[in-house]
């Protein structure tokens, strides 16, 4: 459910702008296996690297 509403959540501002569509699209494909399989361990990982992105 959760990872369902991220990936709703990154589809919905990917169209605002190209630049952004990009990154969410690289940070996707990056992240993808996380998001999928979300654990906990795996939610830190994916804020961690929203916060350096």
């Amino acid at each position: 459910m959760v990872s369902q509403f991220m990936l709703g959540h990154f589809e919905k501002e990917r169209g605002r702008l190209q630049l952004l569509s990009d990154q969410v699209t690289l940070f996707r494909a990056q992240q993808y296996p996380k998001i999928e399989n979300l654990t906990k361990e795996n939610l830190k990982q994916i804020q961690l690297a929203i916060i350096n992105s």
